[in-house]
């Protein structure tokens, strides 16, 4: 990875090496897909015992043609003031190159999912009108069954 830094009339480059050690696929203790990581410029190198890595990548191949296949993939250009959220470990992502005559900032956040449903469930109780007070004795489903009912 490439950093640059600028300061007065000079520009400072540093040349980063990062990868995470990781699972490709991470379960929960269910053994449900809790995340994929499929980033190939920050994944460490793969160890495991030798006499596992040929079907390892046989498996590995068999994903990767998943993952790019087209009738999957979903491409759109965000305009000028647009955000796009999603959930990290539930999207594969990623960005295509544009062309050098377009500007293109990316900034990234990071929110806690209980951040997010707090707030959900904010928006929820405000719009069936019940008392903040309420809010924790309700449930998901019933909350928002509320909110439907008023909206």
């Amino acid at each position: 990875m490439r950093v640059e830094e600028e300061g007065g009339a000079s520009i400072t480059k540093y040349q980063l090496d990062l990868y995470k050690l990781s699972h490709v696929i991470d379960l929960d203790e269910k053994e449900n897909v809790r995340q994929i990581r499929y980033k190939q410029n920050t994944r460490a190198p793969f160890d495991m015992p030798q006499e596992e890595l040929e079907a390892f990548y046989d498996a590995y191949k068999a994903f990767t043609q998943v993952v790019e296949d087209q009738r999957f993939i979903k491409e759109f250009l965000l305009e000028p003031g647009q955000i796009l959220a999603f959930d990290n470990a539930r999207i594969l992502h990623g960005r295509n190159a544009i062309g050098s005559f377009v500007k293109r900032l990316v900034i990234g956040a990071y929110v806690k999912g209980e951040t997010t449903r707090s707030r959900w469930r904010m928006l929820l109780g405000k719009q069936s009108g019940m008392s903040e007070a309420w809010l924790t004795g309700c449930s998901d489903r019933v909350l928002q069954m509320l909110a439907d009912r008023e909206a």
